[in-house]
């Protein structure tokens, strides 16, 4: 089987690189790894250029299948030319192409070795005006899933742990003054999976230290407090961290005066982040003045 495979995937027709191209993702882990090996990365990358919508879906789908519990091959694919096509089938009008997309980049980027390379291929750009609705002369944000908008975010944070790369963050932060990229991470960390929130929670806070100034009005008038104050509770280690430092980072301590006139909301805001220092019954504590401050802010 492996054998037919590669012949057909280096020499077969379009039907034929097709079917092999799924008889790959039916593989053992061992058999996709060998024929890794025999570089079937590149004829697959090919397929990725094809308008036949089966011969990318397929392609697509093995390549995927190649980065399963394999750094090596994560790294071999992006190695291979990968991120440009990618970033290119963003700007394809279906939908599950654009998600099988957005999972490559997710996955492939959560290889360290990957990050640099992906991020100098603009596609922290791309992501982000994906994000706002301004990529391939159509909003495909109204149409495209919660997990292709999470997977986009996620793939972000991990980019933004790489420290080469903070000139293209720099991307991030500017384009967040537009309409789509905020809004998104607030409602992923109302409505996310663990994982997703604390990638969503990551970026608002590297958006609001590269100027708070600029952007705490902007992220607090998208109503993030509920959701930010929830998380300080119940969230992962490192966004329950993250989340103290951003609701610290959002408290209005502008001036002396500006703090003698607080709002009740920021008053129990303190209250709080007092709370998730504290030594002492601290999961009940937190729990309660959780409750009444989303309480106070719904109302």
């Amino acid at each position: 089987m492996e054998e037919v495979v590669v012949e057909n995937l280096f020499n077969g027709e379009r039907e034929a690189k097709i079917k092999a191209a799924r008889e790959l993702v039916k593989l053992s882990t061992k058999q996709r790894h060998n024929l890794a090996e025999r570089g079937v990365m590149s004829p697959l990358i090919s397929m990725l250029h094809s308008q036949h919508y089966k011969t990318v879906e397929a392609a697509l789908s093995a390549l995927l299948s190649l980065t399963f519990r394999s750094e090596r091959n994560k790294i071999c694919i992006v190695k291979s030319g990968a991120i440009p096509v990618l970033l290119n089938l963003l700007q394809c009008q279906n939908e599950e192409l654009i998600e099988l997309t957005l999972a490559a980049m997710l996955i492939l980027s959560s290889c360290k070795a990957n990050k640099l390379e992906i991020a100098s291929s603009g596609t922290i750009q791309h992501l982000v005006q994906f994000l706002n609705g301004n990529y391939g002369g159509d909003n495909n944000m109204n149409s495209i899933s919660m997990q292709a908008k999470l997977n986009m975010v996620a793939t972000l944070h991990h980019l933004s742990n790489c420290h080469q790369i903070i000139p293209s963050m720099n991307a991030l932060c500017e384009i967040a003054t537009t309409d789509g990229v905020i809004p998104t991470l607030v409602e992923i960390i109302e409505d996310g999976s663990p994982q997703c929130k604390e990638h969503a929670v990551g970026i608002l806070l590297l958006i609001c230290q590269s100027s708070r100034e600029r952007y705490r009005g902007l992220i607090l008038r998208e109503g993030v407090m509920p959701g930010l104050l929830q998380l300080s509770v119940d969230g992962t280690c490192w966004a329950k961290k993250m989340a103290k430092e951003l609701l610290f980072l959002l408290r209005d301590c502008s001036s002396s005066s500006s703090r003698n006139k607080q709002s009740k909301h920021e008053l129990i805001i303190v209250q709080i982040l007092q709370a998730i220092d504290a030594e002492e019954n601290i999961n009940e504590t937190k729990t309660l003045l959780v409750e009444e401050i989303i309480a106070k802010i719904s109302t």
